[in-house]
């Protein structure tokens, strides 16, 4: 009886050594994070922006530093991001950007690693998924950039998501989604994205009043911003007529296929490869609605990735 005991016990420990393994990859996540070089090119303009957000004590709504834009609209829409960088820098100098940096990195790995739990998926999945979201983070975002609590708020919202859908609405899940939204909203400008989660869902369930609901909450969000009344003149500014996003681009660097890059072959084939990888997820437990959908949903934003970039 005691030798079946101990063999029991010792089972189950590890079991649960086998169930932690993937969190393994959040310290080391942050650890590499931290250690990072602060070489992103446009550190020095959101540390600019923070400092004179902090001692304005507002944030600006006319061009406070391009002779050239003078008079004309200006809007930090990462303000909180920017306003969390200078502050960080004035009081503990570098270590301080390194250290965010780091806590970023871990923070994105867990949000995905429980984002992906909340589906149910196996440990190899919230593995995968953890170390996609990070290879986005590293790959696109560089270090320190407001795009990377985006990486942070999707997941997030996407776990809020599956547990509304899974045991329905509270008001601890409305909060927490406005909370996200209001956290994407203040850091970066693609903050609209954390309302995918609310679509899909939608179109899935049918349930039109469970997320009307959640998505009410996080429109809330989206509203706590200095900006919340402006996001039509903010998104006219950003994405109106702008000679970097006229076709064919003028600047020769954002022609396709430039070859002093050369990644467009490289580029191309990482692009297939994606627009195959749900076609390779286990589909025990989803029905083919949801295949479909998931496909769709996962096609539209590679295409339209493979467009912004």
């Amino acid at each position: 009886m005691a030798t079946t005991d101990t063999r029991q016990l010792t089972d189950e420990k590890a079991a649960r050594l086998h169930s932690a393994l993937p969190y393994l990859l959040v310290p080391l996540a942050a650890l590499l994070g931290a250690l990072a070089p602060l070489y992103e090119t446009d550190l020095a303009q959101h540390l600019a922006t923070g400092e004179w957000i902090v001692h304005h004590g507002a944030v600006p709504w006319i061009e406070p530093f391009a002779w050239t834009r003078a008079g004309q609209p200006y809007y930090a829409y990462s303000w909180l991001a920017q306003v969390v960088f200078y502050s960080l820098l004035r009081a503990f100098g570098p270590i301080g950007l390194h250290l965010l940096e780091g806590a970023l990195c871990g923070a994105a790995a867990l949000a995905t690693l429980w984002a992906a739990g909340e589906f149910g998926w196996s440990r190899s999945v919230r593995f995968t998924l953890a170390c996609l979201n990070l290879a986005i983070l590293w790959g696109v975002s560089h270090t320190i950039r407001p795009q990377q609590f985006l990486l942070l708020c999707v997941p997030l919202a996407w776990g809020i998501a599956a547990r509304i859908n899974r045991t329905g609405v509270t008001w601890q899940r409305l909060v927490a989604l406005a909370a996200v939204g209001a956290l994407a909203c203040n850091t970066h400008i693609f903050y609209a994205i954390t309302a995918t989660p609310i679509a899909y869902f939608l179109f899935v369930s049918k349930n039109l009043r469970r997320w009307a609901t959640a998505g009410a909450a996080l429109v809330v969000g989206w509203m706590l911003s200095p900006y919340g009344l402006a996001w039509p003149r903010v998104f006219a500014l950003n994405f109106g007529h702008n000679i970097l996003l006229s076709r064919p681009p003028a600047i020769r660097e954002f022609i396709p296929g430039f070859e002093y890059f050369g990644v467009s072959k490289g580029v191309f084939i990482v692009g297939m490869i994606m627009l195959l990888l749900p076609v390779a997820l286990r589909a025990a437990d989803t029905t083919r609605r949801e295949r479909v959908t998931g496909g769709l949903f996962w096609c539209g934003g590679v295409f339209m990735f493979a467009y912004a970039g």
